[in-house]
């Protein structure tokens, strides 16, 4: 298990109580090592609208890491699926370029380097038959994008 990220950006969570899908946010935050502040809507008169104005969104949880608000928690999941959310985390520079290794048909094996943005959307993406030359490929497609280690 890698260690926790560093995490200079600041996380808010907006919660209500018994929201289940708020409850699977936290928890992916937890399991990742992340501190966060939590802002509970319960009780307060216009928590919506007031939600709404800050994030974009009115439905519940709304996180926000730095000043970007990232949506809820199936976005969070799908940041984290991507390796976006770690780089989120640290204030790390776009394109975040992820290589893995990737079974096609028998016997043989592709690397693949995906460059991705910070809302998760792939930017650049090449193949190869090693690590080293499909990184070099998608250095040639994307502008200098940071390495993420897979």
């Amino acid at each position: 298990m890698s260690a926790p990220p560093e995490s200079p950006a600041r996380v808010v969570v907006h919660v209500l109580s018994g929201c289940p899908h708020c409850w699977r946010a936290t928890t992916l935050l937890d399991r990742r090592g992340v501190d966060y502040e939590i802002v509970s809507g319960d009780g307060v008169p216009g928590f919506r609208r007031r939600l709404r104005e800050l994030t974009g969104g009115s439905t519940v949880p709304q996180i926000v890491i730095g000043e970007r608000p990232i949506g809820g928690a199936d976005q969070l999941a799908r940041l984290n699926r991507l390796g976006v959310l770690e780089a989120l985390l640290a204030g790390s520079p776009f394109p975040v370029v992820r290589v893995r290794q990737r079974r096609w048909a028998r016997p043989q094996t592709r690397w693949v380097a995906e460059a991705r943005d910070a809302s998760g959307r792939r930017v650049a993406h090449a193949t190869a038959a090693d690590d080293s030359s499909a990184r070099a490929a998608l250095e040639m497609l994307a502008d200098g994008p940071r390495e993420l280690a897979a």
